[in-house]
């Protein structure tokens, strides 16, 4: 299953109408989309240092200029959060693609399938579930063209008037699975 294990962040469109996205500043907006893949890169832990986050963002911006920007994502995303070592976004796990494993939350790893071979392999799996239940139909019971129920560990035939239940006396060979 190659596809399953991509590690992404969520981006939604709507951020491009978002009040709060369109109103700052281009570099701002740049540095937001790329403190979201760092956060996900880094378990949303970035460091507060502005010359190795400089670093990690690849960012040509001046120290002054970095921070003026990381103070006007934090002025209008309060989500946007820093601690005495770190950013980070609250409620992040929302933004990635977690696997569970295990009950636990883990990050993706990478997977040892091409994309072809994972699909493939979907297909077949899917494929023999199909067959197993097709083969697997659920028939009903009849005698004599009437269905038949099992309670209480006997068998009854129901009339096809609805009036009441008949036991049935006869041999289980005698009833016909349809």
């Amino acid at each position: 299953m190659a596809y399953k294990n991509i590690h992404w962040i969520k981006l939604e469109k709507r951020l491009l109408n978002d009040y709060r996205f369109y109103t700052m500043s281009e570099n701002a907006q740049l540095v937001f989309v790329k403190l979201l893949m760092l956060a996900a890169d880094t378990g949303n832990r970035m460091v507060r240092s502005g010359q190795i986050l400089r670093q990690a963002l690849r960012c040509t911006l001046q120290p002054t200029q970095l921070q003026e920007c990381i103070n006007e994502i934090r002025a209008n995303f309060p989500k946007f959060q820093s601690n005495r070592y770190y950013y980070y976004f609250k409620d992040f796990d929302n933004r990635l693609n977690w696997i569970e494993k295990d009950r636990k939350k883990e990050l993706p790893s990478n997977s040892p399938a091409t994309p072809k071979e994972g699909a493939e392999e979907i297909r077949i799996d899917k494929k023999r579930r199909e067959e197993s239940v097709s083969s697997f139909k659920k028939t009903k019971p009849y005698f004599r063209g009437e269905e038949m129920r099992k309670s209480k560990g006997r068998w009854w035939v129901l009339p096809a008037d609805n009036g009441t239940w008949l036991e049935f006396a006869g041999e289980e060979k005698e009833i016909k699975w349809l």
